[in-house]
This record gives structure tokens, sequence and C-alpha cells, in this order.
């Protein structure tokens, strides 16, 4: 049986019959939640002296909804964007075993890795894995993740920039800001973005991704204030081969139209 296409959370076009339908049905709840939201926003922004924000009365509503758009996401795959920077030995992993949560035991693999390709000699890798915040967790609160995003960002967005301009990402290369290890950081690798069919049952994010759909949902009929921006993602289980749709290397003109014409439905960052 062929699977359905992704979703795009930003595009209405790519939402299925069956979750298309439930939010047609509640257009009237999303609509007047969004014009209230507006309403008593203006009117806190105009107050001189401010007390506790006002109720939304919609609000009980709307959440309602959003829980069933939550458990109607649960169920579905998003696309979704890992930005990233490899090395050719790991582009090669990526393809044949898809994405890995991160772990201290992963982060050793991939020192020793490149320090067996020749790319870094033993004493930075030492050092490198000696440095890594994951030793400094809280109740393993860094652990079995891969972290992406559910909209396309561009290359140069600061959300994403120091994940491609530097190799190892959060894990290994940003407690380094500046010296002889970053420069040399610098220079490993290549900057990827690596496109996912995300199964959202291997997220922790499906109340982000129902957030989206709503915003995209509202900014279709119009309603002010409709988009929020795409949440990041949180898959706590490896990312199948077959879920990589694509790898998008720096200098691909997708790559650099990334956010910016790439995808071609994506309206980009500020609709």
């Amino acid at each position: 049986m062929e699977r359905a296409p992704p979703i795009d959370v930003w595009d209405v076009a790519t939402f299925d019959p069956e979750l298309r339908s439930v939010l047609d049905a509640r257009a009237r709840v999303i609509r007047d939640y969004r014009t209230e939201s507006q309403r008593l926003f203006r009117e806190r922004e105009a107050q001189t002296l401010r007390g506790p924000p006002a109720h939304n009365i919609h609000g009980p509503s709307f959440s309602a909804l959003r829980e069933e758009i939550a458990a109607l996401m649960a169920e579905r795959t998003i696309r979704a964007w890992h930005f990233t920077r490899l090395a050719e030995h790991e582009v090669a992993t990526v393809r044949k075993n898809g994405l890995q949560p991160m772990t201290l035991a992963l982060i050793d693999e991939r020192l020793e890795a490149v320090r067996q390709a020749g790319l870094i000699d033993a004493q930075l890798a030492a050092q490198l894995y000696e440095a890594s915040p994951y030793h400094r967790q809280i109740e393993g609160s860094r652990e079995n993740r891969i972290w992406l995003t559910a909209q396309p960002y561009a290359i140069d967005d600061s959300a994403v920039e120091e994940l491609l301009d530097r190799w190892g990402g959060e894990s290994i290369s940003f407690v380094h800001r500046e010296g002889a290890t970053l420069e040399r950081l610098m220079q490993l690798g290549t900057p990827l973005v690596i496109e996912v069919a995300l199964p959202m049952r291997i997220t922790t994010r499906v109340e982000e991704a129902a957030t989206n759909v709503l915003d995209a949902f509202a900014q279709s009929i119009g309603v002010d204030g409709g988009w929020g921006g795409g949440a990041d993602m949180v898959a706590v289980e490896p990312i199948a081969p077959e879920w990589i749709l694509a790898i998008h290397r720096e200098g691909e003109p997708s790559f650099e139209g990334m956010g910016r014409g790439y995808p071609p439905a994506f309206p980009g960052r500020d609709w």
C-alpha cells in the first residue's frame, strides 16, 4: 500500500481530507478565538496601567479543538528538516542507517570515526569528548533526541546558522565559541539540510505540530496573526533511512534556496 505523502504543517493544501474536514467544521471556533485574542491584545496595549490579562471567552473551545487536532496529528507524518554539518562518511551512514538519537556513546563513536578518517587527531578527539555538554545533563535531558524543525529555515537564519557552519552540533561544537578548536570544527564536513518524513508517533512535539496546523489554517482563512512559525520537533527514536526524503548539500539550488524558494510552496518566514 502506498504511503500518504507527509503533511507540511504550514501548507493547508497538504492536509489530508479527514484533517481538513475537522478544521473546516471548526473554522468558526478558530476565527472567534483569534479575533478575540487580537482584540484583547490591542486593548491591553492601549492601557496605561495593566492588571492580569483578560480571559478569552473562546479559550475553552479552542483548547478542546487543539487537543482534537493533536490526537489526529499523533497518527500522521509531517515533513521536517534537520540542519547539520557532516563528513562524507557520515553522509553515507545517514543514507544507509538513517538518523540516530544522540547519546554520549554516539558522540564517542562519531569522534572516533572522524579520527580514523584522518580529519582530527586523537588529542582533539579526546578534548572534544570531554568538553561535550552531554557530560553535564540534568536527568538525561539531552540524551536520545534528534532535533528537527517543522519549517524549512533559510540557511543564514540565526536559528540554524551555527548548526551549518561548524561540525558537531550542540553535542560537540556549541561550547567552543572562539579559538583554534572552533576554527578546526568550521573546517570539517559539509553543511547539509536533511529533509525527513517524520512520523509524529516517535516525537514529543505533537501539540506543537497541532498548533502549527491551526496557525496555517487560520492564516488560510484570513485571520490576523495566523502563522506563528514552525515549531522545533524532537524525535526520540531513530529516523529510518526510508524516511529520509532528501539530503540537500551546500552549493545545490535546493540548499541555497532553502526557505526562500525551496520547497516551492513555502511562502517564507515573514508571511
